[in-house]
């Protein structure tokens, strides 16, 4: 959803000053600071009040998590206690009904206020207190990040509220594949900065993510080649995003961006393109049954959202189809939520009880929402929107994200007012391993904004607080990430399913039997026989292997962590002498590398020859007829070797694999894969269906595999 055609896309990043990059954040060394900090100095967002009283409390191996019984609060105090373990290196004990003594943490529930508010006291015992589950997440968020300032924290009261009830973060998982383990680090950024709700856009053109029983053809021919998730796996994510106050939003973007729908099931969804026919009965009765399935699996969301942006549909069918769903939805105790997708021209037709997300103020806009009487949700592209490369490469830098207004999007303001229920950050066309990293940066300032404006307006402030607690998320999140093996469907519209049903890894290469070599993250070798993975042992002296590379004439090359090259000929290890950081082997057996200084070198014979081309190189890839090619630091430039010297082939690119034919395959920078034939390139995918290819390497006769997470 949401993401502009190629014309309108170009035509709105048309101001150079839109496409720009996040910075960097930089974040703290684990371990305690030397001394402790009051929790003004290091919170994100900043609390409503805080006040320095009462005897310092210390988080030690003997300290328990003290907690009423009877009020559903076990799941809650054992992810705290998770959480509490992640940074302090000890995970506190669980003791239920029992009284807390100075170094326990006492959670209590008090007062009737589900607002998300919240109370923390450090007395010799830290006390956690809020109406409702929702509010003493906010408050072991805050107690997070006072520990990972100093695990001694000095007496203290804060008495906090957000200031905006709904604070979002969006994935899109539709376009490209979001693992379990990648959604529970979102949770965790969402549960650290007291972001409420993390919406699932779990339906798309490209992939459809949930498992209907109903419709089950509908996630068969996802494009990233992964299966639609488990109701085990969305279930339990559901549970462990509600332990941390955090409630997923599930999303069936319909009628629009509904390609499955209209491919798979014609007979139910009718339509054509990517919309389906809201004027057929059974077609909005089979979305209901769809909605159902999903509100069986999220119970914990008081939110439903169903699109509704981008289609052909319009005029009164389309605001009837939209009341139609929104009966349902509200039948089930749920508010519905659309995107800005209906014009003014049928608003009065449309239920009001529906709440608007705003993105683009093209379809309907920001301020003429509100003067309307909609609830609406500021999800303005700018400054909300993150964007992969694939898409358009857009994000806006901390800086300006800090500026951030709930009551100005996308460059239209409203007066203050109650009906702008809150804002949300989006995340498009990213796969899960590369899309943390922009949420990561964006995500801080915007809860910052959300939660309480009037104290956020210091921003080298900010990126002091934003050091500590980066460090503290860093220990909450998993970061192995491994992307799976994929062969790449003959037509290039996107991936076939992962090999051998588990195969992954962090590098990629295939011999001249069209066999995959992969290197897991853990640094290990494994090869695809056809039917089965198995191991393949490293040399003798392996650090972990970091590249692999595999000549038509059978010989491997691989570097090792110390950036060591080895070569395995007739099944033998050797060394050869040489370093680099990427690796490829030529159709003779000659081995090439870039070295750690970015000049490429060619081993033959046994020795190690310089072929310098004046610039830094970054990658470099070896084939067919001893074809050799490298990219560069200077723009992504892809150079080849030709007659003893290096000649400019006019494209750009990020990862290289050479065919058996001599063609040249290229990421580009925007992320697209490429093909040059001859002296021509093409486009030959887009990789908007997958999210993005980590590295590809094609086999002799042209067919390409691919690491897509």
């Amino acid at each position: 959803m949401n993401l502009f055609t190629s014309r309108r896309l170009a035509a709105f990043l048309a101001p150079a000053t839109l496409v720009t990059v996040l910075q960097a954040t930089a974040v703290l060394p684990a371990g305690p600071a030397a001394a402790a900090a009051p929790a003004t100095g290091v919170v994100i967002p900043a609390p409503q009040a805080v006040t320095s009283t009462g005897a310092a409390a210390s988080i030690t191996a003997a300290s328990r998590i003290v907690y009423p019984t009877g009020l559903g609060l076990d799941d809650y105090a054992a992810a705290l206690a998770q959480e509490v373990g992640a940074l302090t290196g000890t995970a506190p004990t669980l003791a239920a009904g029992d009284t807390a003594v100075p170094g326990d943490i006492s959670v209590t529930e008090a007062g009737s206020s589900h607002d998300g508010s919240y109370s923390l006291t450090v007395d010799g015992v830290v006390t956690l207190s809020a109406g409702n589950q929702n509010g003493l997440a906010n408050a072991s968020a805050s107690l997070l990040q006072l520990l990972q300032a100093n695990r001694t924290i000095p007496g203290t009261v804060i008495t906090d509220a957000p200031s905006t009830a709904y604070r979002s973060v969006m994935v899109d998982t539709a376009r490209g594949y979001w693992s379990i383990q990648d959604l529970q680090n979102e949770i965790e950024l969402c549960h650290l900065y007291k972001i409420d709700y993390l919406h699932l856009h779990l339906t798309d053109d490209q992939n459809f993510m949930f498992p209907s029983a109903a419709y089950p053809k509908l996630s068969s021919q996802n494009d990233s080649g992964h299966p639609a998730y488990t109701l085990g796996e969305l279930t339990a994510l559901d549970k462990y995003a509600a332990a941390r106050g955090v409630s997923l939003i599930p999303e069936l973007d319909v009628p629009g961006h509904s390609a499955k729908m209209v491919q798979q099931y014609p007979a139910v969804f009718g339509g054509t393109g990517s919309t389906i026919d809201v004027t057929l009965p059974g077609s909005r009765t089979a979305v209901k049954t769809i909605i159902g399935e999903m509100l069986d699996v999220f119970t914990h969301t008081p939110y439903f959202h169903f699109g509704a942006d981008e289609s052909t549909a319009s005029g009164s069918d389309f605001a009837s189809f939209i009341n139609d769903l929104d009966g349902y939805v509200t039948g089930r105790g749920k508010t519905s939520i659309v995107w800005e997708g209906f014009s003014r021209s049928i608003q009065s037709q449309v239920n009001h009880d529906v709440v608007i997300e705003n993105w683009v103020n093209s379809f309907y806009p920001f301020d003429q929402e509100i003067a309307d009487g909609f609830t609406v949700i500021n999800a303005g592209w700018n400054p909300l929107y993150l964007v992969a490369p694939a898409w358009g490469a857009y994000t806006l830098p901390q800086s300006s994200l800090y500026g951030f207004s709930k009551y100005t999007s996308n460059g239209v303001s409203v007066a203050p007012t109650n009906r702008v229920m809150g804002g949300s950050v989006a995340s498009w066309g990213f796969n899960g391993a590369n899309g943390q990293v922009p949420t990561r940066l964006a995500v801080p300032p915007i809860a910052a904004k959300l939660w309480n404006p009037a104290a956020e307006t210091d921003f080298a402030g900010f990126t002091a607080r934003l050091a500590g607690t980066d460090a503290a998320l860093a220990k909450l999140v998993s970061t192995a990430t491994q992307w799976g093996v994929h062969k790449v469907r003959a037509d290039y519209s996107g991936l076939d399913p992962q090999l051998g049903g588990s195969g992954a890894g962090v590098k990629l290469a295939v011999d001249g039997s069209g066999n995959v070599w992969v290197v897991t993250a853990t640094g290990l070798l494994h090869q695809w026989d056809g039917s089965r993975w198995h191991a393949v042992t490293g040399p003798g002296q392996s650090t972990g292997i970091t590249d692999v590379a595999v000549g038509a004439n059978g010989t491997v090359a691989v570097i090792l962590a110390s950036g060591d090259i080895w070569a395995r000929v007739n099944g033998t290890w050797t060394a050869t002498g040489g370093q680099g950081k990427s690796i490829a082997v030529s159709a003779n057996g000659d081995i090439w590398t870039v070295s750690t200084t970015g000049t490429p070198w060619q081993y033959t014979n046994g020795t190690w020859t310089a072929h310098s081309q004046g610039q830094t190189a970054t990658t470099i890839a070896a084939g067919a007829g001893n074809t050799v090619a490298i990219t560069t630091a200077a723009n992504g430039e892809i150079m080849l070797w030709s007659n003893g010297s290096w000649t400019d082939t006019g494209g750009q690119g990020t990862a290289l694999s050479i065919d058996g034919l001599g063609s040249i395959w290229a990421r580009s920078t925007d992320d697209h894969l490429w093909q040059r034939s001859g002296t021509t390139w093409t486009m030959r995918m887009d990789n908007r269906g997958t999210g993005g290819l980590q590295a590809f390497a094609a086999a002799g006769n042209g067919q390409l595999y691919a690491l897509g997470n």
